[in-house]
């Protein structure tokens, strides 16, 4: 059914970095959302209606508000999907880290209501009408929220869609929820005095919540900027020392406008003997490679590196201080000119010294050369000399 699904309603639907592709993708899980969501709510309410059931009516009140966030879904996608204008000139990408956080927003709320009602009903129990009908109705629920986990778990691994994905995540837990009930229904049939019903609900109500917060912070780091993950960041720099002309890359920042608009800079040492034409060419090239193989543009900056034998010599020089200081520590874009030695010095997270400490130890030993240092820490630079 999902293959269908795809290959019927999705064209070129392999190609994940097209944005119209990603919306139809989008669009595809929030039509069969409905459908499945609008049906699963009037089956509950029936059944909730019928036994009595405050989890097995919360469980159907969070179906209707599962088909609510469909409609509100579907309106989103097509913004999302607008492109670049005057006023955003980055696209709209990053709308769909809204509308998961939306998501999972609504989620916490509805989750939080259960886990009140649930308690309530400890301080105040009520009777449960129990009927094996009711049991085999809400069995098939469960299977149908399970299918739809498994269908927006795979389109949304597939089109690496975080707000699909949060869809997932809330029909696997509403399945459970659903499970839960029709337990607690079946137990308390048998052990009336013992309020199952509502213990479970609140250990279930935890759990998904849980789950729910680590979503969300997920989606906030998005927003807020996280760093793309380390190991992309190597294949990028990898590729990119493949060329014979590229003797250092560093300084890589990616910012992420949304899954399919992500951009960043970057610098790159090359050979000062190159021309400027020839630069350029190389780098050219380089960026163009880095946006077919990681949809990401690029821009290079060219640091120029004299091979000189003074320039030898004081790199051998630097890296002896600084391996008696740190095994950590490291340096790049390296300048010699009169007696100024210019380097940009990369610190880790963990040094225990401070840009000055580091900086007297290294200009001390670094004499005749005046030491001109940039001092790199993550995404800030300090300058000292």
């Amino acid at each position: 059914m999902k293959d269908y699904l795809i290959h019927k309603l999705i064209p070129d639907y392999n190609n994940i970095k097209d944005e119209k592709v990603r919306l139809a993708y989008g669009k595809l899980s929030s039509y069969v959302g409905m459908v499945c969501n609008v049906l699963l709510f009037i089956v509950k309410m029936m059944v909730a209606i019928a036994t009595n059931s405050l989890s097995i009516l919360s469980d159907a009140i969070n179906n209707l508000t599962d088909f609510i966030n469909n409609i509100v879904t579907m309106v989103a996608y097509h913004l999302s999907a607008k492109p670049a204008d005057k006023e955003h000139p980055y696209g709209h990408g990053r709308l769909e880290y809204i509308i998961a956080f939306i998501i999972e927003g609504i989620m916490i709320v509805v989750t939080g209501e259960l886990l009140i009602s649930a308690l309530k009903r400890i301080v105040s129990p009520d009777e449960l009408h129990y009927h094996p009908l009711y049991i085999g109705i809400l069995v098939v629920t469960v299977c149908v929220k399970l299918w739809m986990f498994y269908f927006n778990q795979s389109i949304g691994k597939k089109a690496d869609h975080l707000a699909i994905q949060a869809v997932a995540v809330d029909s696997r837990n509403d399945a459970i929820m659903t499970s839960v009930t029709i337990f607690s229904l079946v137990f308390s049939h048998y052990f009336a005095s013992i309020p199952i019903d509502s213990i479970l609900s609140i250990i279930i109500s935890c759990i998904i919540l849980y789950s729910v917060f680590g979503m969300m912070k997920e989606v906030v780091d998005k927003l807020i900027g996280n760093p793309v993950s380390s190991s992309v960041q190597e294949e990028i720099k990898e590729e990119i020392r493949k060329n014979a002309n590229i003797l250092g890359v560093h300084d890589l920042l990616l910012h992420d406008y949304g899954p399919t608009k992500r951009m960043g800079s970057l610098h790159v040492e090359m050979p000062s003997s190159l021309s400027l034409e020839e630069a350029h060419a190389i780098i050219d090239q380089i960026e163009k490679q880095v946006y077919i193989n990681h949809g990401i543009q690029l821009t290079i900056h060219i640091d120029p590196v004299n091979e000189s034998k003074e320039v030898e010599q004081v790199k051998g020089q630097l890296k002896s201080i600084l391996s008696s200081i740190s095994s950590k520590l490291s340096f790049h874009d390296l300048h010699v000119h009169d007696d100024i030695c210019q380097f940009d010095l990369t610190i880790p997270e963990d040094c225990s010294f401070t840009n000055e400490e580091l900086y007297k130890r290294i200009a001390n030993e670094m004499k005749p050369y005046h030491c001109d240092i940039t001092f790199d820490h993550e995404y800030l630079s300090e300058r000292i000399s």
